[in-house]
This record gives structure tokens, C-alpha cells and sequence, in this order.
């Protein structure tokens, strides 16, 4: 049967079609999509328990660690499985035998633990960390399963806590950047806290010089230069407000120098009036 009638016998329709978007929010056109095959389960050799000792074709662990081993205790095996076998890694099993486990994997055996580093599932040499870990698993530590409970549960409240302290001490360090990001200080010519409403109905100086500060940091280079020669070189006098939003800096300062040399014109013209008619004109009699 096909996965198209095996969906449709589940779902009682035919698949659907399928659109997709892009970054747009556009529609595709519509394509049909055939459904996806159904999983197979893993073949048994695929499981660490499939490699007991008693089975055919594993590779038993060096003679030297093999005795070492049974000084510990002789029903102790460490084997691994053949290079072709379908496991996740080729890495060392450690075994203890155990005639009351009957389930066909592996009759008679329990599987202690794989011998691989638990982040990266890679195999690990055999040392003596094997013997360390063998005997925390053993029954003369703890003398019994409680005790043995209790020491895993104990371990996985530690891990938990080690894991939970690392993430509580990032969110501090991240609280303490922010706080010191966002602490007001009256060093340098402003602060981001500067437009703070202080009771007062003109702009404040820490204001004016944030605003300034903005304004001086979005220039051109250009325009940059051009207000600096401004500021340095001469301070007008009866500044009109200018429009900063409809108008370029410098436009806005070509306007200022113009009403600047329009109120010259003015007053020169005024003088030359007050000079030529000493008595006001509208204090005059004509005839």
C-alpha cells in the first residue's frame, strides 16, 4: 500500500496542498507533498545490550585489565561490540553477570554502563577511572539499594544546583551591566537621563548638552567641520528657531547666516535713515 492510501485510510481525505511564504508574507504556489515514510524500529544490533559477553563475535577487553578486573569481583566483564556492528559509537561496555535477567538481549547480564564521555558520546580508554566508576556502582559502598538511591539522587540535586547557580550568576552579571548602564552620572557633556523632567520650564543645561551631543553625532563629517567653524568663530546674536526636521544642517545654518546679514542690512539702512532724517518721519508736518 502506498503512503498516499495509507493516509488517506487514516484520515479519511486525500493530502492536501501545501503553500508557502516568503520573507514577504507572499503566497507560492500550491505543490502537493507526499507523506512522510513511517520510521522503522532499530535493528537489535543496534543496542549496547545486544553485545553481551556471551555473545558471538564481541571483543573482549586486554587480559591485563581483564584480571585487574576479577580482583574486584569475578563476575565483572568488559567487552565491546565488533567495528561493524550499527551502535551510536564503538566504546567499551562494562557487564555484570546476573543469571536472574532473562530478557533475550542479553540473558544473564547486566549492563552497568558504556564506557563513552556523556557530552560528546565518544569512547574513553580504559584506566582507572573504570575502576572508580565500578566501584561507586557496587554494593560495599552504599551496603544497600537505598543507600545507593539516595547517593544518585543526591548526585542529580548537586548537578542541578551546580547548573542552576551558573545561570543565576549570569543573570547577576547581566543585572549589574544593566544597572551600571542605566546609573546616572554628570560626567562628560550629557547623559541619557538628561531629558528627565525637572520641574522647569526651559531646557536644562545637561539637556542642552545631550541634545546638542545627538545632533553633533548624526552630522556629516562635512557639516561637522562647518558647526565647529560656527561655534569657534563667531556666536550669533537673536538666533531664530529653525525647523531642524524640514531642513539639513546646513541649510538651517545658510538660513541663520542670512537672517544674520539681513539684521545688518537692517540696522545699516536704519542709520543711514536716522542720519539723513534727524526727527522721526512720523513726528514730521508736510506742507
Amino acid at each position: 500500500m502506498s503512503n498516499v492510501k495509507t493516509f488517506q485510510r487514516h484520515m479519511q481525505r486525500k493530502p492536501g496542498k501545501v503553500y508557502l511564504r516568503d520573507k514577504k508574507g507572499h503566497l507560492s504556489a500550491p505543490f502537493e507533498i507526499d507523506p512522510v515514510k513511517p520510521y522503522k524500529a532499530l535493528p537489535r544490533a543496534a543496542l549496547f545490550h545486544y553485545w553481551h559477553p556471551d555473545r558471538t563475535g564481541v571483543e573482549p577487553c586486554p587480559p591485563a585489565f581483564a584480571a585487574t578486573l576479577h580482583e574486584i569481583h569475578p563476575d565483572l566483564a568488559i567487552t565491546r561490540p565488533p567495528m561493524r556492528a550499527p551502535t551510536r559509537t564503538h566504546c567499551w561496555l562494562v557487564w555484570y553477570r546476573k543469571p536472574t535477567i532473562k530478557h533475550p538481549l542479553s540473558p544473564g547480564w547486566l549492563l552497568l554502563f558504556p564506557w563513552i564521555n556523556p557530552e560528546t558520546n565518544e569512547p574513553l580508554a580504559l584506566d582507572d577511572r573504570v575502576l572508580a566508576n565500578i566501584y561507586m556502582r557496587s554494593a560495599i559502598q552504599f551496603g544497600n539499594g537505598k543507600k545507593y538511591f539516595e547517593h544518585c539522587v543526591a548526585e542529580m540535586q548537586r548537578t542541578e544546583q551546580r547548573a542552576e547557580d551558573l545561570h543565576q550568576d549570569d543573570l547577576h552579571q547581566r543585572r549589574k551591566d544593566f544597572w551600571n548602564f542605566t546609573k546616572i552620572s554628570t560626567a562628560g557633556r550629557g547623559n541619557k537621563f538628561a531629558l528627565h523632567h525637572d520641574g522647569t520650564l526651559l531646557p536644562s543645561r545637561n539637556e542642552r548638552n545631550w541634545i546638542n551631543e545627538i545632533e553633533y553625532r548624526r552630522m556629516p563629517e562635512e557639516s561637522r567641520r562647518e558647526y565647529k567653524d560656527r561655534r569657534t568663530g563667531f556666536n550669533l546674536t537673536n538666533r531664530v528657531s529653525v525647523d531642524m526636521g524640514a531642513a539639513s544642517i546646513k541649510q538651517a545654518a545658510l538660513i541663520e547666516q542670512r537672517i544674520f546679514d539681513t539684521q545688518l542690512a537692517i540696522q545699516r539702512l536704519s542709520r543711514e535713515t536716522r542720519a539723513l532724517f534727524p526727527v522721526p518721519v512720523r513726528q514730521r508736518k508736510l506742507g
